[in-house]
């Protein structure tokens, strides 16, 4: 599932992608698709040398889904809707992403991949046996979003 803008808690939020995964839960993907280098860190801002050699400052990835994530999960929890954990993750989609990951202490906040990391990514999450999805699961998280859908709202 993928959202446009959601309004919540008087804030504004958007899903890049939410995967359903069984014996892992939900798991919360913040998709970027940066070209070149990008350096990753706990700081406010992440740094990229794009293909073109053009240096680029954004705003840390890692931040922003784990606000998504404490959004979606206070929704949820609105709604009788909060019964699986919520992993998040960034992931680089751009074939010429090159990631480089701070080490302790300034690793980033989540963990960042690239594409083709994902997979094995999920893999390696610890599984439980007990975290099942049903088609009224599906149906009811996507009746949440779908109510909390909204144009995008200026903020105090």
């Amino acid at each position: 599932m993928s959202t446009k803008n959601l309004f919540f808690d008087n804030q504004n939020f958007e899903i890049d992608f939410l995967l359903l995964v069984p014996k892992v839960g939900l798991v919360l993907l913040e998709v970027k698709y940066y070209s070149g280098e990008v350096s990753c860190t706990d700081d406010r801002v992440w740094k990229q040398k794009n293909s073109r050699g053009v240096s680029v400052e954004h705003k840390n990835a890692s931040l922003q889904v784990l606000r998504t994530r404490a959004l979606l999960k206070k929704l949820l929890a609105a709604h009788n809707g909060c019964k699986w954990p919520i992993k998040s993750v960034v992931v680089f989609v751009h074939p010429k992403a090159v990631i480089f990951k701070a080490m302790q202490p300034n690793k980033p906040q989540t963990e960042v991949l690239t594409l083709n990391m994902l997979e094995c990514w999920i893999d390696s999450l610890p599984k439980k046996n007990d975290i099942i999805f049903k088609q009224s699961d599906s149906n009811h998280i996507r009746s949440i979003l779908t109510s909390a859908y909204r144009e995008y709202q200026h903020t105090a």
